[in-house]
Formats: C-alpha cells, structure tokens, sequence
C-alpha cells in the first residue's frame, strides 16, 4: 500500500513522510547498513547486511502492491533519517494482526520523529482493520521501549528469547 505523502514542520525543519519508490532502494540499504552498525538494538549488524539491490526493489514494490503492508520513509529537509514498516499476515485467521518495526538514525532520536511515525503507522494499521500490531524489542532498548509503552504495548512471550534479551510485544488497537 503506498501511503500519501504528508510534511510536518518541527521547530524549523521540514519532515516528509512518504512511501518508498523503486530508486530509493539504494539509499534503504544503505540505511540499513548504517544503522545496524551504530545501533545494537537491530536484529542484524552491519556487515550481516548484504541484501541485493534487486530484492529490495521487488520488497518496494510488494509493499507498494500490497493492499495492507506498507512502510513509511521519513525525510528530515530532504535527508532520509528511518522509516517505519507493517506486514499483515497472510491467513484469513489472522488478518487482524501485524508485524511493525521502526528504526531512526540515532542523532534523529529524542526529537518526536518516532512518535510521529508510530502516529501514523498506527492509524494507517486500524484504517486497514489490523487489531493487534506485534514487534520485538531488545529488553535494553529503553527508548524503544517508552516509545512502545506510550501505545500500551505489553510484554509477552519473553521466555523464548530470553537468552538474547528479546521481549515479543503485542498492542491490542
């Protein structure tokens, strides 16, 4: 699903939150790679980032096809600094519920950017009959966690993955 396209002033920036299109898939990867090396809190490191140009362009467009999946880039004056994402699953038992992730630049966190694209995450998730979004969390993740808790996700099913300090979150809208 693409989501419009939508500015929003901040103190005396503009940030632009848009869908992706098929020539940003470099600069995605690229974020990618640059954020999970300053950051321990991905799921990957830096160097585990080695997804073909190709299958980042196919992943844009199956968001952009999809009639409940999308991702939000968010754009501070015109430097892409994270984006947000949510992935429906596929069995009509299921179609209430969704995978979400967010990942910021870490010089960008701390100034309501997150908020902001959780905001719109969130709505654009009910207004596509999703009731229940789900993610994970590094358990030190603090910032990510307050963020969370401010939409009343709780913890669950941390007994798995607790050897990693992974927490499954789960947010009844």
């Amino acid at each position: 699903m693409k989501i419009s396209k939508e500015t929003i002033t901040i103190n005396d920036s503009v940030l632009t939150l848009r869908a992706p299109e098929t020539q940003d898939a470099k600069i995605l990867l690229d974020f990618l790679k640059k954020v999970s090396g300053e950051t321990p809190y991905l799921i990957r490191t830096e160097e585990e980032v080695n997804i073909p140009l190709e299958k980042e362009i196919s992943f844009i467009n199956r968001l952009n096809n999809s009639k409940t999946d999308f991702m939000i880039m968010a754009f501070l004056d015109d430097i892409f600094i994270g984006n947000c994402s949510m992935t429906s699953y596929p069995y009509n038992r299921q179609k209430h519920r969704a995978d979400m992730g967010i990942a910021l630049l870490q010089e960008y966190t701390d100034l309501g950017i997150g908020t902001i694209l959780m905001d719109r995450l969130v709505s654009t998730a009910i207004n596509n009959g999703i009731e229940k979004l789900e993610l994970d969390v590094f358990s030190k993740n603090e910032k990510a966690i307050h963020l969370y808790n401010k939409y009343s996700f709780k913890e669950s099913d941390y007994s798995h993955r607790q050897a990693y300090g992974v927490l499954i979150t789960k947010c009844s809208l």
